[in-house]
């Protein structure tokens, strides 16, 4: 629909139009006004004109534009920030796809959790267990990406998303093959932060007698090799332009 400015503008346009062209019709012959304003007014330019102008006034109209889709910029970032440092842990398309929470009902996980840690679990209940520890509330389990491969729990957590923690599947043994623990920033957080309660829960709970060594390792500037009774810990430590990453993997004792 026109808006009052453009009908005024559209008006005033044919106005001239037809004035002109009038004054041109009656100075060719004896025409009456009134002949000579009906000829100009119906004559196939005038028309043209006014349906030209017409269409040129409603697609130059702010309130007949399509409104543009909010959304779609917010997730195209959301989508490039959304990176797995580690490629040993990166997920297809498929395991995205399909990731399912973790302890949705009555969670078996919550009493594993309340046991002290001996060994390590299945991987379905170790996976609850540790979801448990975390308090991972977007914890998800991701079915193998291809033949052969395991299935993987992964938790996105602390400040700006920079803790990533994983759970790997043994697809032979249906046991765990290993957890690991990445992270990745530019300053070391405080100790009462998310991140470095997450890692101190880790280290107490896997670590044993070793927790305070483990979770001090974590942010030393030296790769180690530690273990305890059932666990053979691997820290590996690689810093970047854009910021330093840190990896620590519990695998068990062969």
């Amino acid at each position: 629909m026109l808006s009052p400015q453009n009908r005024s503008a559209l008006s005033a346009v044919l106005s001239v139009w037809v004035r002109q062209t009038a004054r041109g019709q009656r100075d060719k012959g004896d025409l009456s006004l009134q002949k000579v304003w009906t000829r100009a007014l119906c004559s196939r330019m005038a028309i043209a004109t006014l349906i030209v102008m017409t269409i040129s006034a409603c697609s130059s109209n702010p309130s007949s534009a399509p409104e543009a889709d909010s959304g779609q910029g917010s997730e195209a970032i959301a989508d490039a920030n959304t990176v797995d440092p580690d490629p040993a842990t990166e997920l297809s398309d498929s395991e995205l796809a399909s990731g399912e929470s973790v302890g949705d009902g009555a969670n078996p996980g919550v009493a594993l959790a309340q046991e002290d840690f001996e060994q390590l679990l299945p991987f379905s209940q170790e996976a609850e267990r540790l979801n448990v520890l975390i308090r991972c509330a977007e914890g998800k389990l991701y079915p193998p990406a291809f033949e052969g491969d395991g299935s993987l729990y992964k938790c996105i957590a602390g400040e700006n998303e920079s803790l990533r923690i994983f759970l790997r599947e043994d697809p032979e043994t249906a046991s765990v093959k290993n957890l690991k623990i990445l992270w990745f920033g530019n300053r070391v957080p405080e100790s009462d932060s998310s991140t470095g309660q997450i890692l101190q829960t880790l280290a107490s709970y896997y670590g044993g007698d070793r927790a305070d060594e483990i979770e001090q390792t974590f942010w030393d500037s030296n790769n180690e090799e530690l273990e305890t009774n059932v666990l053979d810990i691997d820290y590996r430590l690689r810093t970047e332009i854009s910021g330093v990453e840190r990896l620590m993997v519990f695998s068990p004792k062969s």
